[in-house]
């Protein structure tokens, strides 16, 4: 199992990154639900040498190819897989990004504004989980991504 990174992720001055997260989730997933010998199989499919340093970030070609190979290598799993690496991923971004103080802060307030700011923060770090794509909100906890690298 990949650790998460401990502190904030930056964003990166180049366009076109993403969070590590986006693969490490499809690969842990990969790895549970299918087994260890699965993974090297699928990251050589992807062209990646190894997973993705959890302090590091990726760029969104690598996260597409790894993307693309789990669809391409194993049809049937893929989208529980990548279902389930998408709850992570935004687990993990709320536990990293979102400090403790904010997330008290955000349970404890009217749902209608603790809803605005936790909008406001997903497009803020939209990056992680979006690179290149245009996100925005639509409506109250409803989102639109334009353009996404990833599938």
């Amino acid at each position: 199992m990949v650790k998460a990174p401990s502190g904030y992720l930056r964003k990166p001055a180049a366009p076109g990154c993403v969070a590590p997260r986006v693969a490490l989730g499809v690969i842990s997933g990969a790895e549970s639900r299918l087994g260890p010998s699965a993974l090297a199989p699928l990251l050589a499919e992807a062209g990646l040498t190894r997973p993705p340093h959890p302090g590091e970030t990726l760029p969104e070609e690598a996260a597409r190819a790894l993307h693309r190979a789990l669809r391409r290598l194993h049809p049937a799993e893929a989208p529980a897989i990548l279902a389930e690496a998408g709850r992570a991923t935004a687990d993990d971004l709320i536990a990293l990004q979102l400090s403790p103080r904010a997330q008290a802060m955000l349970s404890a307030g009217p749902w209608t504004i603790s809803a605005w700011l936790l909008g406001r923060w997903a497009t803020q770090n939209a990056w992680t989980f979006a690179g290149s794509a245009a996100f925005a909100p639509t409506a109250t906890l409803t989102f639109e991504m334009i353009g996404n690298p990833l599938i």
